[in-house]
């Protein structure tokens, strides 16, 4: 018994005759150059008033997330426009290789490295449940800030048939940018066993986070665009998608005042004599 021709859906084909004026391209490329300096000079007044550089070491990881960018945009089926200004390609052996732009690399030092720092900060100084949701929002409005504007401006596009789209914005990639939360509290946990010093792990830990939270929350929609699905297929996957991110969340906020409780163990002696002063009883 052979399967009718009639199911299978067309392959998703970028739209190749979209093209991003000069102009917009030196504005969205200058954007972000000032956002990227602007959280440099954070970091350097962290060193200079704080005493350390978590935040430039989260800044250097969020750079180390365009290695891992490129296998969202070709799994999720987004093509940067024609007249961005390309500093490295990827995956030249397909049809629709990743000319990957310059202001995507300056962008992910805020949208990687940033608000990795300030899921950290949120744990650091103890923030509550509700705080907890507030800063999760605003990672997502800052999500869609940032990408209905540049898809609207042409500068790139999501092609195929996207679930969930919002002015040209597919909403279930909201769902998989969380990796920077993940970040923090591995970051977090590192630095109260190991203190500041083990703040230069951040280098590894933003990128792998990243990487980490779009396989988690987005192997379902990944799957269904890349396989002959229907529309209804991708939309119940984008829900899938939605549902374990938000489990997800739920439960980080519900054992975040258990992991902020826990001891600063890089400041204890765990030797004979100290054992009462991290709660275990001689005997």
């Amino acid at each position: 018994m052979t399967a009718s021709a009639s199911w299978v859906n067309p392959v998703p084909v970028p739209d190749f005759s979209i093209t991003l004026g000069a102009t917009t391209s030196t504005v969205v490329t200058w954007i972000c150059v000032v956002t990227a300096a602007a959280c440099v000079i954070a970091a350097v007044g962290e060193i200079l008033l704080k005493r350390t550089a978590v935040l430039l070491f989260c800044c250097i990881g969020g750079i180390f997330c365009n290695a891992i960018e490129p296998f969202w945009d070709v799994m999720g089926h987004l093509n940067f426009n024609r007249g961005n200004t390309v500093v490295f390609q990827a995956f030249a052996q397909t049809a629709f290789p990743v000319d990957y732009p310059l202001w995507a690399v300056l962008l992910y030092i805020q949208f990687g490295g940033f608000q990795c720092w300030v899921f950290y900060l949120m744990l650091k100084r103890g923030a509550g449940r509700r705080t907890f949701w507030m800063v999760a929002g605003w990672q997502v409005i800052v999500n869609g800030l940032i990408e209905i504007p540049l898809i609207n401006a042409k500068v790139y596009q999501y092609y195929g048939d996207q679930p969930f789209r919002l002015f040209g914005f597919p909403l279930w990639w909201v769902f998989t940018n969380f990796g920077e939360l993940l970040g923090a509290v591995v970051l977090y946990l590192l630095i109260k066993r190991f203190g500041n010093k083990a703040a230069a792990a951040a280098i590894f830990i933003v990128p792998a986070a990243f990487g980490a939270w779009e396989l988690w929350a987005g192997w379902p929609v990944y799957a269904a665009l890349n396989f002959d699905t229907s529309s209804a297929v991708k939309h119940f996957a984008a829900l899938v998608s939605a549902a374990i991110t938000m489990l997800t969340l739920w439960t980080f906020a519900k054992f975040m005042p258990v992991l902020q409780s826990l001891p600063d163990w890089h400041c204890k002696q765990f030797g004979p004599a100290s054992r009462d002063e991290v709660g275990v009883s001689a005997g």
